[in-house]
């Protein structure tokens, strides 16, 4: 494999999983204002389909970041103001920055390309590729 991890794309199979689970988001009726991405390079590539299949704008949060502290990220989302945004990260972060978000949530990593639908602080929808 080789390389720096920030330099890593997706595989034609996470590629396909990301269209799979953009194609359940919006089904499900979700339509962001924005798509918060992490700088690494296959978060981009995520963004990026998501962005195209939602139809919202892409921007890079460095907050969301490998390196990224979730509370830093929640103050950086919380300055921002938007009600409805997708983001992509990595975990723990996700996870993490997921628990604090969410009243009615536990501790569960996210798997690869899954997608979970955050309401008034509730979590109320997952889209998964499997």
């Amino acid at each position: 494999m080789g390389g720096a991890d920030a330099d890593r794309a997706l595989t034609g199979r996470g590629l396909r999983e990301v269209e799979l689970v953009a194609d359940r988001l919006r089904a499900h009726g979700e339509e962001p204002k924005v798509v918060l991405s992490s700088p690494l390079l296959r978060a981009q590539e995520t963004a990026t389909i998501l962005s195209r299949v939602l139809g919202a704008p892409m921007e890079t949060l460095p907050e969301l970041g490998t390196t990224g502290d979730p509370k830093e990220t929640a103050s950086a989302l919380a300055a921002r103001g938007e009600q409805a945004v997708v983001l992509v990260g990595h975990e723990p972060q996700m996870g993490e920055l997921f628990t604090m978000l969410c009243a009615n949530a536990s501790y569960r990593p996210f798997r690869k390309a899954e997608a979970r639908v955050v309401d008034a602080g509730r979590h109320v929808f997952d889209a998964e590729p499997f």
